[in-house]
């Protein structure tokens, strides 16, 4: 009998020690004490069609793996600096007609606070600047109308990456230190031949400037090329190139298309959205942190966004130049 009493009072006294507490099954996680980070989206709908409303409730945000408390959502409504840079190869030659209409109709649509500067490019030597910044909506339409196929010199090839890495620099000089969005509008078939710049160098600009890359793609089978899509490597280039930037791809086959595609373009700029929240990581740790900025279980829409931001140090951080 005492010898089973023993047995009991031994068992007991191991469950205490051993079994759970309340204070282990409730853990409360500890209040955030990184940097508060405001980061913009897009969110689009079944249709791949931006959408002009989104609640907190229905987003999530990961950061170093663990999810965040969300404190606001809200249109992103900062000006914004536009570079448009078109492709003048000869390889687009047959297609130029058509992305100068798209630069067009995204000049008529630009807001009034917004800043355009046109660039054309063909090789690393040939990117040049049709006209700087201005929000002058008459003159941006004037010398859009005077881009021409340029001829290759020097036996060099398109260089898309040196362009979008010259663009982008651009971007970031540009009122540097402002709160103003960055966006760059490729309009190319996105074949690249001979860049100086390797793409992780011009990933790690656009990520570290926040710059935001849309990429109109027609394809060559409009004119006398008769290729009925983007070759491989070309559409890898532009799906990385808007990927890392939180942008979007929009590849055409008919000119319908393409102008279908411009309208949504301009959509995605007019409807993006910030999302606030005070980061939980609290490393001073300079560089780029990984975001994942998603819809919630179930839902019917899809968030575009940059995978992260570029943290400086400062208290208040987010995907804008820093």
């Amino acid at each position: 009998m005492a010898s089973m009493l023993v047995r009991v009072l031994v068992v007991a006294v191991l469950f205490v020690l051993c079994g759970p507490t309340h204070s282990q099954q409730i853990r409360t996680p500890p209040t955030p004490t990184g940097p508060v980070v405001k980061l913009s989206f897009i969110a689009v709908d079944s249709k791949n069609q931006s959408v002009d409303g989104m609640a907190k409730e229905e987003l999530r945000v990961v950061e170093n793996k663990l999810e965040q408390n969300i404190l606001s959502v809200e249109p992103d409504e900062r000006p914004r600096d536009i570079v448009i840079a078109i492709d003048v190869s000869g390889s687009f030659s047959s297609l130029l007609s058509f992305g100068i209409e798209a630069a067009k109709l995204i000049i008529n649509n630009r807001q009034p606070t917004d800043d355009v500067s046109i660039i054309t490019f063909v090789s690393t030597n040939q990117i040049d600047t049709v006209q700087d910044f201005t929000t002058n909506s008459e003159v941006l339409l004037k010398n859009v109308s005077m881009v021409r196929t340029q001829r290759v010199k020097d036996g060099a090839f398109t260089a898309v990456i040196d362009a979008v890495y010259m663009a982008a620099d651009r971007l970031a000089n540009y009122r540097s230190g402002q709160n103003r969005r960055k966006a760059l509008i490729l309009i190319s078939d996105g074949q690249e031949w001979s860049s100086k710049h390797k793409f992780q160098d011009l990933q790690t600009l656009l990520q570290e400037k926040s710059v935001q890359v849309f990429a109109l793609a027609p394809t060559r089978d409009w004119g006398t090329w008769s290729i009925p899509s983007l070759d491989e490597e070309a559409q890898d280039l532009l799906k990385k190139l808007v990927a890392t930037t939180g942008g979007r791809l929009f590849v055409s086959k008919k000119p319908k298309e393409l102008g279908d595609a411009t309208e949504e373009v301009v959509r995605s700029l007019n409807r993006s959205f910030l999302v606030t929240y005070r980061s939980s990581n609290n490393s001073g740790t300079k560089g780029f942190r990984k975001v994942q900025v998603k819809a919630i279980p179930g839902s019917k829409k899809k968030v575009i966004a940059m995978p992260g931001y570029f943290f400086t140090g400062e208290t208040e951080a987010s995907n804008k130049e820093p």
